[in-house]
């Protein structure tokens, strides 16, 4: 009886809380007949509690853990990835911290990887290497903290009509007595100009956060000017040289 009369109670709240002006009338409401607390709690037991909040590294890889399986086919078949593991796997990320980003795809013809990276907000690396060497070992799937650096043969992006390549990308050095240990560059592109500067900056960046990997690009270059090859006095440099710069070799 005594879940017959709640049930009533929560009726008649919701009854004039639809009539409400807002959400402070409707907790006013419970309040006053002292359901607050109890009606998520009742709620559970109606329906279950099948949705459990992502608060900690844990809950995380437990989530990841019991649908791993799943995810693994979805990116193995790749025909109905975004639906069937990008919006699951978004939210999750999201409830544990914001500003988080993947990648994800075969590693081989049995295992998947997943790339978890903060794209580019240092602030944010330490907390995905933490994240990562929390996470279970799952014989179908290979996890790597941020993007890691590529050859430079297989870095090709292709963005707003632009193509960015180890051909058309070159860079300078610059130095600067009152900080001689800071890395700075001047990096240009040879479509360079001033109507398309915005696009092949985020080209550029792109490019380096590929080629050099997330945590040198991030950490090793201090400063990173785009400009026309007009304005570079020195002699260009073909832009895998950035490699063997201090601090990123």
């Amino acid at each position: 009886m005594r879940d017959v009369e709640i049930i009533n109670q929560i009726i008649v709240v919701l009854q004039i809380s639809a009539n409400a002006d807002d959400l402070s009338s409707t907790i006013y409401y419970f309040r006053r007949l002292n359901l607050l607390q109890f009606t998520m709690g009742f709620f559970n037991k109606l329906f279950g509690s099948a949705y459990q909040p992502i608060k900690t590294y844990n809950d995380f890889w437990v989530w990841f853990s019991k649908h791993e399986q799943q995810f693994f086919n979805a990116v193995k078949k790749g025909t109905n990835i975004e639906n069937d593991f990008f919006k699951e796997l978004s939210p999750k990320l999201n409830e544990l911290k914001d500003s988080l980003y993947f990648l994800t795809g075969m590693n081989s013809d049995s295992k998947a990887e997943l790339i978890l990276t903060p794209d580019g907000d240092v602030k944010n690396i330490v907390f995905v290497e933490e994240l990562v060497a929390a996470a279970p070992i799952l014989s179908r799937w290979k996890f790597t903290a941020l993007k890691p650096e590529l050859n430079i043969n297989d870095v090709n992006i292709d963005m707003a009509g632009l193509k960015f390549s180890a051909d058309n990308i070159h860079f300078t050095g610059l130095s600067n007595p009152f900080k001689p240990d800071d890395i700075h560059i001047k990096i240009t592109h040879d479509e360079l100009n001033d109507g398309n500067k915005d696009a092949i900056g985020n080209g550029i960046y792109i490019f380096l956060d590929n080629f050099l990997g997330e945590m040198k690009f991030a950490t090793t270059i201090d400063n990173l000017s785009i400009v026309k090859s007009s304005e570079i006095e020195d002699d260009l440099i073909p832009v895998e040289k950035t490699k063997i710069l201090p601090g990123v070799a």
